[in-house]
């Protein structure tokens, strides 16, 4: 062999396919979206996990919520219950679960839609509407005796309102601001079509409840939060 013929087996390497490594995220979910302190917990699990987690928070917070501190079982039937919160609060539960699994999907970069100062923002929106609802029924006396006070309406307007609105808005402003739209593929497509669905059957839940006859609305009122009510452990 002559050395030229050497030198080129030296310099011609068989070619070597080296498949595409994948990018591990180096952000945390609840950082991509930038969840305040005590609120990431809910971010960065399975798409079931955070169904359970979504429904851990209501409708069966509620329900836990009346039968230790109200000694009572919390109504669920159609004629006895407002409708956006069973089933709408269950139909709720798969819209948030649905952007905090497409949040998983945010770009690993600190932008204005994780940034704290918006964050405090939106939790201070959130009590700000939990406040002014809550004083609004007061002033209305739409709920007579203890009831604007007992332990399921409390939940309802603090937990609810201010803590589980406030992850649901700022997900959603982090997934519309810092998704890549331009790139969205059909996984992003399905899951934003479904994400739009069940927050239409929440909407119509809410609409129905509005829209319901006075006295089916009174029964429902009466049931879901109750004057008379003292935990199940009281003897009193």
């Amino acid at each position: 062999m002559y050395k030229s013929d050497i030198m080129i087996n030296k310099c011609v390497k068989p070619h070597v396919f080296v498949p595409p490594q994948k990018m591990e995220s180096t952000m945390e979910t609840a950082d991509k979206i930038g969840l305040l302190t005590g609120f990431g917990w809910m971010a960065g699990h399975s798409w079931f996990t955070t169904l359970m987690l979504c429904w851990l928070l209501t409708p069966v917070g509620m329900i836990v919520v009346a039968r230790l501190l109200e000694s009572r079982k919390l109504p669920l039937k159609k004629h006895e219950q407002y409708q956006s919160f069973f089933p709408g609060d269950v139909y709720l539960g798969f819209t948030v679960t649905g952007l905090l699994v497409l949040a998983q999907r945010l770009p690993d970069r600190e932008a204005w839609y994780n940034s704290t100062l918006i964050h405090l923002i939106i939790l201070g929106l959130t009590s700000i509407v939990a406040i002014g609802l809550s004083l609004m029924e007061i002033s209305q006396e739409a709920y007579g005796g203890r009831a604007m006070y007992s332990p399921t309406k409390l939940y309802h307007n603090g937990v609810l309102y201010v803590g589980y609105g406030y992850i649901a808005v700022s997900t959603s402003v982090s997934v519309i601001g810092g998704f890549g739209w331009s790139n969205i593929q059909l996984y992003d497509m399905v899951m934003f079509v479904a994400l739009l669905g069940m927050s239409g059957m929440w909407a119509k839940a809410l609409y129905d409840d509005n829209t319901a006859p006075k006295k089916l609305n009174d029964e429902r009122k009466a049931n879901a939060h109750v004057s008379t009510w003292k935990p199940i452990w009281s003897k009193t």
